[in-house]
Order: C-alpha cells, then structure tokens, then sequence
C-alpha cells in the first residue's frame, strides 16, 4: 500500500508540473498572439481542470485565417512548444460552424 500511494504521490507531482508548464507555454502564446493582432484562447482540459499527464494543449484562434495567417499561428505555436513534449492542436474558428464555435468556447 504504501508503494502505491508513493506512485500516486509521484504522479501527481508529475502532473502539476506538467499542467503548470503546459500553462506557460500557453501564456507565451496567447501574449505573443495579442501582441500580433491575432486572438487565440485557452480550450479543453487544461481550462476545465481535467488535464492529465496524457494531455494536449487546446487552442482556439479567433477570426478568419487565411493561409499566410495560419503559418504564422503555426510557428508562433510550435516555437513555444518546441522540446517541451507536449502535444497541442490548433482550432481555427474560420474553419467552424457558429454552433460549433460555441460549443468550443462553452456557450
């Protein structure tokens, strides 16, 4: 019993940690973003408390993107990201519905 609450323990630590990070690297980009004109929100498990050490980064990029655009979400993203082996996906809100854009947005 005592191991397992040692892995549990180690777990969570881990995944503070790992959610912490994940929060900066998101802080980066979404500062980084505003300072360029371009609206990106936090979305998903890291903003609903659930996010785990499997977890990926959800962010949601406002307005419309045209190609030149998304490039530059693209490298303002991964070079936040870079070695810091956490996954993310990029939503475009251009590429949705407006129903849709709600439900990511929690509306």
């Amino acid at each position: 019993m005592v191991i397992m609450n040692r892995l549990a323990a180690v777990n969570r630590q881990r995944t503070e940690q790992r959610r912490q990070l994940a929060l900066d690297l998101a802080r980066r980009v979404t500062d980084a973003a505003a300072r360029q004109g371009i609206g990106i929100d936090l979305i998903g498990s890291l903003t609903h408390g659930d996010f785990g050490l499997h977890s990926d980064v959800d962010l949601f990029v406002h307005g419309d993107t045209d190609p030149s655009r998304r490039v530059q979400v693209e490298r303002l993203v991964a070079t936040a990201f870079r070695g810091a082996e956490i996954p993310y996906d990029i939503v475009y809100a251009s590429d949705l519905t407006a129903a849709r854009t709600q439900e990511f947005l929690g509306g």
